[in-house]
This record gives structure tokens, C-alpha cells and sequence, in this order.
């Protein structure tokens, strides 16, 4: 995504989603040709000292065979899954964000608790760091789900 994001800026604008997929590859693609050089250009002018004939890129053929035998790998060993579960999005660029790419940090706040009516009377109170998602909230889970003082809010089948 680093190389997208930075191809459609320096192009000008140009957005993957208005572009055919091929063509859009081979943009990024000179993008990347043309940063490359001027990086390794600027790596001799000052100085450092490397063989700069050995080198690889994260968008080459190679290094695409490395990612594919172990994502291969991975799954061999029961450790790539699909499955439906939550994902990080950029709301830029609508694409989904790896954890690894996210800066978390710590911060100080309330523990707030929110009482919601229950249909047919009665209330349950729930708890969180984050009152502002109210407003996103469309269903009330309890973990575990066995746990019995959630039994008359459980969802009948």
C-alpha cells in the first residue's frame, strides 16, 4: 500500500479505483523505478559505503516468490486462516490496514458505564473506554456467552 498511496501523489492525484488494474501496476511500478534510482543516487552522493548491485525491492518478482511460499508456508501449518472478523480501513484509500502498519500508543481514560433499555422491560448495563462509538453500536455481545446473568438478553433461535 506504501507504493500505491506514493505513486497516486506523485502522479498528480490519480487514484487506483479510476484506472485499470494492469495500467495502474505499471504507474506504480515507474514510480517505483524512479524513486529507486534517485534514492540510490542520493545514497552514493553521501556517502555510504554498500554494493548497491545487491539490493531488492518489496514489489519485485522475488521478492513476491519470498511472500508467497510463506504465506504458502503459513498455511500448511494452520497459521493463515480465513475467517469473517473486524478489520482496520483507511478511510482515504478504502483499503484494509495491517496492524503492523498502525502506531499505537497508551493513553489515560474513563471507564464509562451506559444502562440500555431492553425491549419488554428491564435494563443492562454495559462498559467501555469508548462512549463515543454509542452511536455505531447495534448489538450488545457478552463474553462468555454462557455466562448466566445474560441468559434472558441471549437472542432466542
Amino acid at each position: 500500500m506504501p507504493t500505491e498511496r506514493y505513486a497516486e501523489k506523485e502522479l498528480g492525484g490519480v487514484k487506483a479505483e479510476n484506472m485499470e488494474l494492469g495500467e495502474f501496476i505499471r504507474a506504480c511500478q515507474d514510480v517505483a523505478r524512479k524513486a529507486e534510482s534517485e534514492l540510490l543516487r542520493t545514497w552514493k552522493d553521501i556517502g555510504i559505503s554498500a554494493d548497491f548491485s545487491d539490493f531488492y525491492t518489496t514489489s519485485s518478482n522475488y521478492s513476491k516468490r519470498i511472500s508467497q511460499r510463506m504465506f504458502i508456508d503459513l498455511y500448511r501449518k494452520g497459521r493463515a486462516y480465513r475467517t469473517a472478523a473486524p478489520s482496520i480501513r483507511c478511510p482515504t484509500c478504502k483499503t484494509a490496514i495491517s496492524q503492523i502498519e498502525m502506531k499505537d500508543q497508551e493513553m489515560s481514560t474513563d471507564f464509562v458505564y451506559i444502562e440500555f433499555g431492553v425491549v419488554g422491560g428491564g435494563s443492562i448495563t454495559i462498559a467501555t473506554t469508548r462512549p463515543e462509538m454509542l452511536g455505531a453500536c447495534i448489538a450488545v455481545l457478552v463474553n462468555p456467552p454462557e455466562d448466566e446473568r445474560y441468559r434472558p438478553y441471549r437472542e432466542r433461535r
